[in-house]
């Protein structure tokens, strides 16, 4: 049986193998919310308004990544571990706990979005309904089909605790382009404005999911993709948020800084332009500290 490169290939030749791989997946990772944002700011009259819903959307989705990204980096090192030790049977409960968990996140998100959007959005918005109906409407549509993010990021994970980074690369870039694509059809010919822009993230999440799962399920023979595996483990889970909780924690403050920086814009009733700025510069910060 041919070994797996992560036990064959000299150290500095594998982190550069893996490496860019990862950081061309982060750099695609921070073009979807801009690409948004690019082309909402530019679809008319409207932009700007437009613009500031989406900012004041912005920290439910940082809290989705973080969620994400916090649960992917406790599964990424004890699948790792788990390969390295041959525990075949250990890995496959990791996959499938770590697949149940992702449902689990999903399902308080998609509550969240159902009932939660509109009081969220009502808190920073103040009495502007144009803001808060745009705001609503893109944060319901992320909130409900997050599975597309909160999955691949999971999925992600496997690929990567395998050495596969070049594939989780591939699904990472699938989705990019979908976004990008269906962004320009979906806000301008169409005129879907900010739904527009909603449905081409998420279509362009699950394009990433679906593509970093026929990988998972069709390359990755390291672990086993049976059904039965998924369910809770409280020990693996436990295992798992030890690891991952304080990435989810750095990255869930970030959140909490730019919902508060909105807030503080809100109430000095600051220019829109202004707020634009603000999630920019926090959205590279978020970005930067991602990983």
């Amino acid at each position: 049986m041919e070994k797996n490169k992560m036990a064959v290939v000299p150290l500095k030749k594998l982190f550069l193998k893996m490496g860019l791989p990862m950081i061309i997946s982060m750099v695609l990772q921070a073009l979807y919310n801009v690409i948004d944002s690019i082309f909402i700011t530019n679809m008319g009259s409207g932009g700007v308004i437009a613009n500031q819903a989406l900012t004041l959307a912005f920290p439910i989705q940082l809290l989705i990544i973080a969620i994400g990204v916090g649960t992917g980096v406790g599964i990424n090192a004890l699948l790792s571990k788990s390969l390295g030790e041959q525990n075949k049977d250990k890995v496959n409960k990791i996959a499938g706990t770590g697949i149940f968990l992702s449902i689990c996140i999903y399902v308080v998100f998609l509550v969240f979005g159902l009932f939660g959007s509109e009081k969220f959005i009502r808190l920073f918005a103040g009495s502007n309904q144009k803001v808060i109906e745009m705001g609503t409407t893109y944060l319901k549509i992320c909130c409900c089909f997050s599975y597309g993010s909160i999955g691949f990021t999971v999925y992600e994970r496997f690929l990567q605790s395998t050495g596969k980074t070049h594939f989780s690369t591939i699904a990472q870039i699938s989705g990019a382009l979908t976004n990008i694509i269906l962004d320009y059809i979906f806000i301008y010919p169409m005129k879907m404005g900010v739904a527009g822009a909603a449905l081409a993230t998420i279509i362009g999440q699950f394009v990433s999911l679906f593509v970093a799962m026929y990988f998972h399920f069709y390359k990755n023979k390291e672990i086993n993709g049976n059904i039965c595996y998924i369910k809770a483990n409280a020990s693996l889970i436990n295992g798992i948020y030890m690891i991952g909780a304080s990435a989810a924690l750095m990255q869930g403050l970030l959140a909490v800084m730019m919902a508060g920086m909105n807030a503080i814009l809100g109430l000095a009733q600051v220019d829109p332009a202004l707020l634009i700025g603000s999630f920019g510069i926090y959205y590279k910060i978020q970005q930067i500290a991602l990983f």
